[in-house]
């Protein structure tokens, strides 16, 4: 029975795959290229120093393999320099510095440390040392406390005020509101399986943060846990929003092809880099229609959209596939992440019984979503939410 209760407690966490926005936090989008600072003195202009990173990938994207806090964590040069200047708000040449390990003996992510130094010939000054994934300031972390529009379908937006007194329809909403965090904050997807642990008992990180959670009409509170040292204890997190009721862009009515598929090589859809990722997202956009093209531009499409590689298509075939998933956050393109929209948003019939959350498809005049608001939003199984794996994401890929 303790281990029953052990996998299920697990399940309870899918809510907080935000980063893959993200949400789904994560995330995550490919920012827009900007112009390098030049003339910076690290020791003056990188004011803060303690911030989470770990290991980025080829493709551009966050790995949310990594759990903070276990032996192997892997943290690269171009995951810290990213951290370092969504942090700081700066945009540092990774190619203008070198960094050394001043703390090799850490191996768990936990404390790192780390020096910065310009290198030579570089227009770079001063150094800086920085420490990682240890005693970070949840107020500076989560900058950006505005989540902006909360996109409700017309049905729950039309009684927004009976949905937030409900007990469990508030957590439905709770789980879009961790998804825009997730959206404007886009290095929570660091967390993404720190957040599956166990903070005391068989109660996550993750679970104890919901717990915390008042909701209101315009706005969302909730303490940050520590999570064995990651953040400074007792802070609150005051985050603002609007309800609006949702109707943005759908991607896959949209397509050109009356068969939902687009055709191309083998190529590109196997190569896991950040060129051939995007190269993929824009041949996706050249497919749609010029209705969503009206709505939607290509830069918006780009920075919200995610290559995923290695997914499963559906339940019953279980083929992997690689696909493109829409990340939560935009006001143009409608997005969930798939543990939030599975376990919180449209709660799955086995997750609903842990989560005790709601289905927001209830306020429907025919208790349904539209397919196009839940093709694309994958699945919930028990073994795979352990490791926030929901399976979302556009199958429409085919080899030429």
């Amino acid at each position: 029975m303790k281990k029953l209760l052990t996998i299920l407690a697990y399940s309870n966490l899918s809510i907080m795959m935000v980063s893959q926005a993200v949400v789904s936090c994560g995330t995550t989008a490919k920012e827009p290229e900007e112009e390098k600072n030049t003339n910076i003195d690290l020791s003056k202009d990188v004011k803060i120093k303690q911030f989470i990173a770990g290991n980025k990938l080829d493709d551009g994207s966050i790995d949310t393999t990594q759990t903070i806090g276990q032996k192997g964590y892997i943290i690269n040069d171009k995951s810290i320099i990213d951290s370092l200047n969504n942090i700081n708000g700066l945009s540092l040449d990774i190619n203008q510095v070198d960094i050394t390990n001043a703390k090799p003996s850490v191996d768990d992510g936990v404390g790192a440390i780390y020096n910065i130094t310009p290198k030579e010939n570089s227009s770079y000054t001063g150094k800086v040392t920085i420490t990682l994934n240890q005693n970070i300031d949840p107020q500076l972390f989560f900058a950006n406390k505005d989540l902006g529009n909360i996109y409700v379908y017309k049905g729950a937006f039309n009684k927004i005020n009976d949905v937030i007194k409900d007990e469990k329809d508030k957590k439905s909403i709770a789980g879009i509101a961790f998804e825009n965090l997730g959206a404007v904050n886009k290095d929570l997807e660091y967390l993404k399986n720190t957040l599956l642990q166990f903070s005391e008992g068989i109660t996550t990180y993750a679970q104890e943060l919901l717990n915390t959670a008042d909701l209101k009409i315009d706005s969302i509170s909730f303490k940050v846990p520590t999570m064995g040292n990651i953040f400074k204890p007792n802070s609150i997190l005051n985050l603002k929003y609007n309800f609006t009721e949702e109707n943005r862009a759908t991607l896959y009515d949209n397509l050109l092809s009356e068969s939902k598929k687009i055709k191309v090589s083998k190529g590109l859809l196997e190569t896991k880099t950040e060129d051939k990722a995007l190269e993929l997202k824009k041949v996706t956009y050249n497919n749609l229609n010029e209705s969503f093209k009206s709505r939607v531009n290509e830069t918006e499409f780009i920075n919200f959209t995610k290559i995923k590689y290695n997914s499963l298509d559906n339940k019953e075939s279980r083929k992997k596939v690689t696909k493109i998933d829409i990340l939560p956050g935009s006001n143009l393109i409608y997005g969930h992440d798939g543990g939030s929209f599975n376990s919180y948003i449209e709660s799955d019939s086995v997750a609903e019984k842990f989560t005790h959350s709601g289905k927001l498809s209830n306020y429907e005049n025919d208790k349904q979503l539209d397919i196009k608001y839940t093709i694309g939003m994958g699945w919930f199984e028990i073994p795979a939410s352990m490791s926030g794996e929901f399976y979302q994401g556009y199958d429409i890929y085919e080899v030429e």
